[in-house]
């Protein structure tokens, strides 16, 4: 799924003035872009720490990087924590930072970490975040990366350490969801690139003391299994969790208490849950004349207003399907969730800027021209993955699962970007 080509990107830029850097490391490797760069002005004046670099991404551009207390700094060679006082304007060094960027020029975005001192020939430290971990025969461990376009071996031998932390760890303290730097100079050319870690690094854990992290899956034993039909392992349960906790989503039936986690997703579920997201506004955002009113949308309908408001000449979530009809039975295809979420991330006060890398699917051919950005936007954010494969199946059927997983996701981001989500506040 991450076969990246040069044509297309696109970076999340907020409609802001500045980017607030994390209290504490927060971000994960879905939520960073990275590049090799060029330091050419540092500014370490008033509390305010920056570092202006320039890329050597295509096209190249200057990035003005927002230091804070969660700035990983990393000497790559000695693989210990440096300070912010050893960086040196003109030094080359491999910086990550958060997609999320100002309007300005140059650009600002948060920092999350600059690897400093490197070497040609030797490996660089990668950053990573933790996804799978199974046990090896040999005592060490292999995990895919969160994106899923790596699996890494960690042999038993292999140096284990927390950045900035005295003392040795073992393979068994690496955890799901860790962030963590790996070095290797060779992968294996199959996918996931299969490559075998010289040492780990370990920037930050999920429930860690001052940790902006979380389990993947945060709640999945504890609300996810109050479903009979949501199994505590299944991948999706902490999202169902999440949703249902925070009253987005309701279940299926009451005895037994189901979610229905793989029946398809209707229009009128998509858009009640996105107004119930939005604070549930009821009156305050009129139907659009015309355009807003649909005729098989009854006034008793539980989505009615949902309806409308998304319809609204204010908002332009959703659109009809033509002859004043909405058709909200109809299940929801993924491409077309996709526009309808992209839509509301504008109605949220986010712009989505496109840039230079395009994430070339395995069924790329099956995406429609009206669909394309979307995706391409959603699944560079991380909200909307693929489905196995290198696939992200755009014509097929939305599920309940997937969906309550995208809005756990839309929702971490925007928190990580400081945009307001209305029903977080109740």
């Amino acid at each position: 799924m991450k076969n990246f080509k040069t044509l297309l990107s696109l970076t999340l830029v907020l409609c802001m003035l500045a980017v607030s850097a994390p209290a504490s490391f927060a971000a994960d490797e879905t939520t960073l872009g990275g590049a090799y760069a060029v330091i050419l002005k540092i500014t370490d004046e008033d509390s305010t720490q920056t570092v202006l670099v320039k890329t050597d991404s295509d096209p190249v551009q200057e990035i003005l990087l927002n230091i804070s207390s969660g700035t990983a700094i990393l000497d790559n060679e000695t693989r210990g924590a440096a300070d912010f006082s050893s960086l040196s304007e003109g030094d080359d060094v491999f910086v990550y930072y958060s997609l999320a960027m100002t309007r300005s020029l140059p650009p600002q975005s948060s920092c999350a970490a600059i690897v400093t001192n490197l070497e040609k020939g030797k490996a660089q430290a990668k950053l990573m975040t933790v996804g799978t971990i199974t046990e090896n025969e040999d005592g060490g461990i292999a995990f895919t990366n969160k994106a899923g376009d790596y699996v890494v071996t960690v042999p038993e031998t292999a140096p284990v350490s927390r950045l900035g932390e005295e003392g040795s760890l073992g393979v068994s303290d690496i955890t799901e969801g860790d962030t963590v730097f790996t070095w290797f100079l060779i992968a294996a050319m199959s996918y996931p690139a299969q490559a075998q870690t010289e040492a780990v690094v370990i920037i930050d854990s999920p429930g860690a003391a001052g940790s902006g992290g979380g389990a993947e899956n945060p709640g999945a034993a504890e609300s996810g299994s109050m479903f009979a039909d949501v199994a505590e392992n299944a991948w999706y349960a902490g999202d169902v969790a999440f949703a249902y906790d925070n009253g987005l989503m309701n279940g299926t039936s009451e005895n037994p208490l189901l979610f229905s986690p793989s029946a398809g997703l209707t229009r009128g579920m998509v858009v009640t849950v996105l107004w119930r997201m939005a604070g549930s506004p009821g009156d305050r955002v009129p139907a659009a004349a015309g355009g807003g009113q649909f005729s098989d949308v009854a006034e008793s309908a539980y989505y009615y207003q949902a309806v409308n408001w998304a319809a609204s000449d204010e908002n332009k979530i959703v659109t009809g399907i033509g002859g004043g009809l909405f058709d909200p039975g109809a299940n929801i295809t993924r491409q077309d969730l996709a526009v309808i979420l992209m839509r509301y991330t504008s109605y949220a006060g986010i712009t989505l800027v496109l840039t230079t890398d395009y994430v070339i699917f395995a069924d790329d051919s099956q995406i429609a021209g009206y669909a394309s950005s979307a995706i391409q936007s959603l699944n560079k954010i991380g909200v909307m993955n693929g489905v196995g494969g290198d696939k992200i199946n755009p014509r097929g059927q939305a599920s309940r699962a997937e969906f309550a997983a995208m809005l756990h996701r839309f929702i971490e981001v925007a928190g990580e970007m400081g945009v307001d989500v209305p029903a977080m506040d109740e």
